[in-house]
Parts: C-alpha cells; structure tokens; sequence
C-alpha cells in the first residue's frame, strides 16, 4: 500500500516567518522598480526633449548638479546613520540585562517586539536615506549660485556684506545647516530605536523610570550637543533676516532691531555655547539640572531680549522720536529699493505742460501725430473675433502692439496670432487622429494700424484673411503656428497623413510639416516610451505614424522656456513679431530674488520679491520652435551667475539677428513694478518720505461706465527735446487721493536707447487736468452726452476706450475714442475719437477730423495719407447702396462670410442716416470751473 505526504500549508503568513520576509521584500523591491521606471522615464524623455531642441548641455549639467547633490546628501546621512548606529550596537551592554516592565512578556511576544524593532531600524534608515537625498537635490539651484555667485560690488549698511552674500552665499549655508540639523534629529530616532532594541533603554519594573545604559547615555549626549551646536548655528544666521523688517513707514531694521535685536543675539548664542559645553561636561561629571537650568536661561533670554527688549526700545525711545530716530533706516530703504529696482537710474526731467497746441507744433511731430492709438486692444479683440477668426476651431487670445516701417514710416501696430483652439471641434470631430495628427497648428496673423478706421468704424487691416494678404513690408511666408499660447498638448508631424492646414472657400487645404522641430520617432523604442510617458497607447498601436514622424510637446512658448531655464521668472504673455516671412514670439525673462537687504517689497506669482531684472529675453520659431536666451545685461549679477552654470544657454544680445532688434521693447511687467515703486521712492529725503508729502498714484479712466486703473501703454512719439519718433512706454501719475496730473514715466524701448527712463514732472504751481478730470469733462460735454443718450435709445451701447496723455512737444493732447456695441452684433464700431488740449475739447469721426479743431488745421502731411476720412451724409444713400449691391453677390455665390460682413457695414451706414449730427465736429470748450 503506499503511502502519500500531505504537505500542510498554513492558513497565515504569520505561521511561517520566512513567508512574511520574502513578502516584505517582493513589496520593497517592487517599490523601488517602480520608483526606479518613473525616474527613468523622465529621465529618457528629457533627454530626448533636450537634444531635440539643441540644448542637451543644459540638461546635463541640471541633471549632474541634482544627482550629484542627491549622492551626496543620501551618502552623507547614510554613513552618519551608519556610524552611529555601528556604535550604539558597540555600547550596547553585553550579558543579562535588567529586565524592566517593558520586557515582562511572553518570550514569543517579545521576540515579535525585537523583529519589528529590526524592521523599522531599516525602513528607517532606507527612508531618510532617500529623503536626505531628494531634499538635497531640491536644493540644486542653492548649491550651483553658491559656487558660481557674483558680486553686486554694493554692500548692506548694517553687517558691510556684498549683496551677493544675501543671495547666494547666506541661502547656502541656512540650506547646510537645516540639512545637518535634519540629519541630526534623524540619526537620533535611529539610535533610539537601536538601544531600545539592544534594550540599553529600558523601564523600571514599576514602570516610572526610564533607564539608560552609560554608554547610550555617553552617546546620545554627544548627539545632543552637536544637535544644539546646529541650532546655535541656525540661530546666529537668523540675525541677518533683522534687514527685511517689515515697518509701517519703511523695510529693513530700525532703530529697535539695530541697537536692541542684534545686541541681543551675541548674547544668547554665548549662552547657547556655554550650554553647549555643559551638555558635553556631562560625559566626565554629570551636572542635568544645571545642563537643564543653562537650556532654561538661553531660551528665556531668547524670548524676552528678542521680543521685549527691542518693544520697550520702540515704545519709550523710538515711538516719541521717530523721525529722528528712524531717518538713517529710512535712508537706507530709499537707497537700496532704488537700486534694487533700478530706480536710480530714472532721470528726472522738468516738462511744462502748456495748454496750447498750434498747427507748427502737430505737423513738427506728424510721426508722433500719425501714430496716435484710437484702437483700445479690449474691444479691438473683439473685433478681429468676428471679423478674422473665420472658423469655430480658430481663436484670437491676445492683441499686441509693435511697431513696423511701413511705406517707409515707421507705424505702430495691432497684431493677434489665430491659433488654434482644438477644444473648439465638435465632440464627433475629437477624434485622436483629428486632435493628434490633423489638427496640428494654427494660422497667420490678423494686423491694423493702431489710428486707422474705415468708413463703418472698422480697423483698416493691412493683413488680414486666409492666406494671409497685405503690405508687402508684412508678407508671411511661413504663417504655421505650431507653437503658441493655446498650443498645450502634443502632436504627431510627418505622419503618413497630411495635416489640415487652413480653410479656402468651400474646401480645405493639407499640408505636411517641414520643419526639423521634435523629438523623431525612428525607433518602436522611442515610440513606447512616448506611450508611456504621455499614457497614450495609440502611439505604439497607430498605422499612420512612420520612419519620419515627429512628436511636437512642450508647445507652449511659458512652458517651453520654464523646462529650460526654471531659474527664470517670465512676462505674463508673449508677443508674436513678424520678420521676414516668418513668425516669431518674444517673451522677456527676468532675474529676481526676495534677499536684496533694505529692499521693499513686491507680491509676485513666485512669492514676496524685491529685487528684479529683465537681463533675458527669448525668441522662439512659431513654426519650428527653435528657442533662443539672449542675455540684454551680461553684467547683472544673477544673470552672471547663471551665464557661468550655463556657459551654452544664453547668447550676447549681439547676436540676435538686425531685423529682430528692431521689435525689442521694454516689458510691460517690469515696468509697472518700477512705476509701482517710484510712487514713493521718488521721494529721496527721509523726512518728505517719512510725511509722504509728495506720494504719487496710479490715475484711473472710465471703461465701460466703471471707473478702473489706467494701465501703462505704448507709443510711438518723439521725446520732448528728441529728434525723432521712437517707441516708448508710458505711465502717468496723479497725487494720492487727487485727480490732477503731476507727472510722467517714460521707458524708451528703441536700442541703443533701451532701457533708459525718465521721468517728467510738471509745475506744482498750476492745475494740470489728470485723467478722471478729463472724463469728467468728456461726461459734462453736452454734444457728446446727447449723442451718447440718442445711441443708448436704439438698443446700443457706448463703450469708452483707452484714454491716453500723449505729450506733444511741451504740450499733453487727451484723446479717447468711443466705441458703439450693437447688441445683435455685439462687434464694437468706432464712432468718435474725443481730443483734449488745456481747456479745448473737440471730437470727430476720426483723429484728423478732431484735430482740425485744435489750433489751427495742420498741414495734410502730419497723418498718415492711408486715413480714410468719415463718410459725409450726402454720400451715405450712395454708399449704402454699393453695400447691398455687394452684399447680395455675395449671397448668389454662397459666401455667408462676405454677406454678413457687407450687411454690418451697411448697418453702421444707415444708422448715421437715421441720425444726422449738426457740427459734430465743432471745437467745444468746457468751463474748468465746474470741475
């Protein structure tokens, strides 16, 4: 008969110990894979992305300074943790141990407690291994502005640093000394657990007394010494953030943090010291209460001299004088907000602000008068939308201005990129060979003069439509926009079907992409790891991709110059330029920190900054994404600094090509910071500081019957005393809580200029309108309140543009257009452009017209011979009818587009039939008393 064996399996892993090990360990090892795989993953993407893009040395050194700090950091903790835990098991005492409440269990219970104990000692040190290293590594920038920073060659009045300790050195050695105290605190909870395992720690049978062995006792002495010693060391470094006090009247330290705070630093940390050595005194002859007692005096003197001190200080000796004890540190915060933010560079000039224009004064500045903006950007948008963005799938997100030579002149521009907005198709047309392989870019650009009108009050488009047409100082050859604003998810190029390229008539274009832009998919390798990277299956699985496909991501121009320099911050928006047939977006990129001694403060995306410089601006290829870092100040500090880490990223401003120099402009960010700051930091003696008796503001304007913040804006005009037009951005200022004008800042964007700024005031000694004065004059007016009552009544509404204080020689000219918003239509029509110089305010149907009223008529060569002048009536029947005629061609031939853009001119023609103006343009003055 034979016999069989029953093996028994157990019911529980608990039953067999080796089970739960290889389990444990199947988990870790699987955790680590998968760690392992999503580290790589990256790693392998990045690569590609970065070679693609030519920039495979920046990617190389990011990643060497981050592993290189990861190592080091897990190495480090790993061979103190090591160390330490080598001689907690050497102190541990050998033989029968007292046995303690704690281990009066069952001999299976407490060899259950010890093999836990076991476990947690290694996934504690495996944790804070990795831990130590991925901290370290996220300090990576710390560590490289360390070792390559450069000096300010300015120094901080309180300790006689360079700014550059501030910035690169002092965050460093805060970084080293956290991460030592860190690694400290987590060597001990090692140790703890090791001496309680090695039951070198342990209770009283009675369960009230906590037992150490001496040599743990030795031992965790040393490691609390060293922990103290770090925390004195963290502490003396804190002194220096007594700079970046925040006053009521001023930042940085006062007169309290000076004489009182930083008295009472060197005190504590002698204390601290002498309670340093106590605790290492212990080792020979141990003295806890008096160790306990020093630990006690420190933080109470801590407390108290930190926080009381410096308060009595401020109430009975500073609060009464203040002034005269706080003029030094207020000087200080003038001097270095000003540097900080290159207010000190400002010239400050003296502008009389006559209110007289004569017909000399115009047709002397025809540049600065043909380039007048009666084109407000917000309903211009709306505009180019209904008129130019032709499909549902095409969108226009922003308008730009620039400035072009057109006709030889140089003119400025609004432009808008149609991109395309693939959340626009039908849910039925989502398809992923539709979003990933059609559907690919956008196309061209929509252009009109900034001054410019037609006789229905449209822009005068000089490009415009599918394909693009125009000016041929504006021809677009390559109109693709493969990368843009909108353009946030990934497409297939090359593929082995033709993309949509735009839309003609009744049929659609196709085209494939030529560019050399992407990451080429030559391999199934690369293939799977984009499928795996973007979890998209299809790319692996898909007919249509072949040997020459190419994988377009990062798409976006912010997010394609963030993955390249993430030590940057960047402008807002972008902004497209076109130059020799090809597409281009400008974005500016800026150096900037928050440790800058003395140095007020702004709110920034990134936090509380109060150092900025736009030392950096970007060109990216709209069609092949080729992007470009070239350094406008190779001597700003920081961006010194990075140009060494960097030595390939950032190119000299040389080097960007002639017929790109000329669209260089000063950001709009940058310089509402700056004029945000010049608001009080114009003021540069303490005591008009410390009074605010000169504070400036920001003026407001009337949009859309709401009274708003009047944003800085461009132009092209010719600087008092200059000799030709160049563009410049500019911002005017009204006293605090008043409505009259007292100043103006101007940055010039033009190289070899760029970059200067000046500020111009004007004479304290007579009222100069301001721009709520102005629209308070516009709203007395009784012509225009009448006829914007008669447009209100035929279920329209007026909307009021930019108002804009453009000065003219010595003069400042007021002009503001009003825009009529039909609500069928909801497409704004230019109607009138109101002018204001002095006590003379005139209106027309465009700039020339209201113009002719100021002064006397200018010459016919001071505007531009393209502005088209305002339809009379006795020509409106005519023009009218020419309208229809085109409009019913249109409807025989099926173009919906042309048909409903002929019936909106002809609209706007027959409501000026229905309401005919006597002396529209006549020359109104309003009382200036009344206001």
């Amino acid at each position: 008969m034979r016999v069989y064996k029953v093996r028994h399996y157990p019911d529980d892993w608990k039953d067999n110990p080796w089970l739960g090990k290889k389990i444990i360990g199947l988990l870790v090892a699987g955790g680590v894979l998968l760690l392992v795989l999503f580290y790589a993953l990256d790693f392998l993407i990045d690569w590609l992305w970065f070679d693609s893009v030519g920039y495979l040395q920046v990617y190389l050194i990011t990643l060497g300074a981050q592993s290189l700090a990861a190592v080091l950091g897990g190495a480090f903790f790993f061979s103190v943790a090591i160390l330490n835990l080598y001689l907690a098991q050497r102190l541990s005492p050998l033989g029968p141990r007292p046995r303690g409440g704690l281990y009066n269990l069952s001999p299976l219970a407490n060899a259950s407690i010890q093999q836990s104990l076991k476990y947690a000692l290694w996934a504690g040190l495996g944790l804070f291994t990795y831990l130590a290293g991925k901290l370290a590594a996220q300090e990576w920038q710390t560590i490289l502005m360390f070792w390559k920073g450069q000096h300010f060659g300015v120094q901080d009045p309180l300790f006689q640093q360079d700014i550059a300790f501030y910035i690169f050195t002092l965050p460093f050695y805060r970084v080293l000394a956290g991460g030592l105290l860190l690694t400290g605190i987590a060597v001990v909870v090692l140790v703890l657990i090791k001496y309680t395992q090695n039951e070198a720690i342990f209770l009283s049978p009675e369960m009230r007394r906590l037992y150490l062995q001496p040599g743990a006792q030795r031992h965790l002495l040393i490691l609390g010494g060293i922990l103290l010693l770090l925390f004195t060391w963290l502490f003396w470094l804190n002194r220096y953030e007594v700079l970046y006090q925040d006053h009521s009247i001023f930042f940085g330290a006062g007169y309290a943090e000076d004489l009182g705070v930083l008295t009472i630093y060197p005190v504590v940390t002698l204390l601290a010291l002498v309670t340093v050595g106590l605790v290492f005194a212990n080792l020979w002859r141990p003295a806890y209460r008096l160790t306990l007692s020093g630990l006690i005096s420190t933080v109470t003197v801590a407390i108290l001299g930190l926080n009381l001190y410096p308060a009595l200080l401020q109430h009975f000796l500073v609060k009464p004088n203040e002034l005269l004890k706080e003029t030094p540190y207020i000087q200080h915060n003038i001097k270095y907000t000003r540097l900080a933010y290159g207010l000190d560079q400002i010239k400050e000039v003296s502008y009389p602000a006559r209110e007289t224009l004569t017909a000399e004064d115009l047709e002397a500045h025809q540049g600065t008068v043909a380039n007048v903006k009666i084109w407000d950007k917000r309903p211009l948008l709306n505009t180019y939308k209904q008129l130019q963005e032709i499909r549902p799938y095409y969108e226009f997100t922003l308008v730009a201005i620039d400035r072009y030579q057109v006709d030889g002149q140089l003119r400025q521009v609004m432009l808008a990129p149609r991109e395309l907005a693939i959340n626009q198709l039908s849910l039925e047309a989502r398809t992923w060979v539709n979003e990933r392989l059609k559907f690919t870019h956008g196309y061209g650009v929509c252009l009109s003069p900034v001054n410019q009108v037609t006789a229905t009050g449209m822009p005068e488009f000089w490009l415009k439509d599918l394909p693009p047409r125009g000016k041929p100082e504006l021809k677009l050859e390559r109109p693709e926009i493969y990368f843009g604003m909108l353009t946030k998810e990934y497409v297939l190029v090359k593929s082995r079907t033709e993309e949509f390229d735009f839309p003609a008539g009744d049929v659609n274009r196709y085209t494939h992409y030529q560019g050399t832009g992407g990451i080429h998919l030559d391999s199934f390798i690369k293939r799977g790891l984009m499928a795996l990277y973007f979890q998209d299956l299809e790319i692996v699985l898909s007919g249509y991709l072949g040997p020459e496909t190419r994988v377009l991501m990062r798409r976006n121009i912010k997010e394609r110059a963030q993955a390249l320099a993430p030590f940057l911050s960047f402008e807002q928006q972008p902004y497209p330029v076109i130059s020799q047939g090809r597409l281009y977006w400008f974005l500016d990129a800026y150096t900037q920190t928050s440790r800058y001694p003395y140095a007020t403060p702004f709110a920034a995306a990134q936090g509380r900054l109060n150092y900025l410089r736009n030392s950096v601006k970007v060109v990216v290829d709209a069609y092949d994404g080729q992007i470009t870092f070239y350094c406008m100040d190779p001597e700003e500090p920081l961006a010194a600094t990075w140009r060494q880490i960097y030595p390939t990223l950032f190119r000299p401003l040389a080097a960007l090509p002639g017929h790109l120099k000329s669209h260089i402009r000063y950001p709009l960010g940058f310089f509402y910071i700056q004029a945000a700051m010049l608001r009080n930091y114009h003021m540069q003696d303490p005591q008009v500081f410390y009074n605010r008796e000169d504070q400036w503001d920001f003026p407001s304007e009337v949009y859309e019957d709401q009274e708003q913040p009047l944003e800085p804006y461009y132009m092209v005009m010719c600087l008092p005393q200059g000799s030709r037009e160049e563009f410049l951005l500019l911002m005017p200022y009204t006293p605090i809580r008043k409505k009259n004008m007292v100043s103006w800042l101007v940055a010039r964007c033009d190289l070899p200029h760029y970059g200067q700024m000046l500020v111009y005031t004007l004479p304290k000694d007579k009222l100069i309108y301001g721009p709520m004065q102005i629209e308070a004059r516009i709203n007395q007016n009784p012509e225009i309140s009448r006829l914007m009552t008669l447009w209100g009544q035929r279920g329209s509404r007026v909307l009021r543009g930019d108002l804009l204080a453009i000065p003219i020689k010595d003069s400042l000219l007021y002009v503001e257009p009003l825009y009529l918003v039909s609500s069928q239509s909801q497409m704004p029509e230019l109607k009138k452009v109101v002018v204001v110089n002095g006590p003379r305010l005139t209106f027309g149907d465009n700039l020339a017209e209201a113009l002719k009223q100021i002064g006397t008529e200018p010459a016919t060569p001071s505007l531009p011979s393209e502005v088209k002048p305002a339809t009379t009536l006795s020509k409106t029947p005519a023009q009218a009818l020419k309208y229809l005629r085109q409009a019913l061609e249109y409807l025989k031939t099926g173009n919906w587009q042309g048909f409903g853009q002929e019936m909106q001119r002809l609209q706007g023609v027959l409501e000026e039939l229905g309401a005919p103006l006597a002396g529209d343009g006549a020359a109104l003055t309003s009382d200036p008393g009344k206001n």
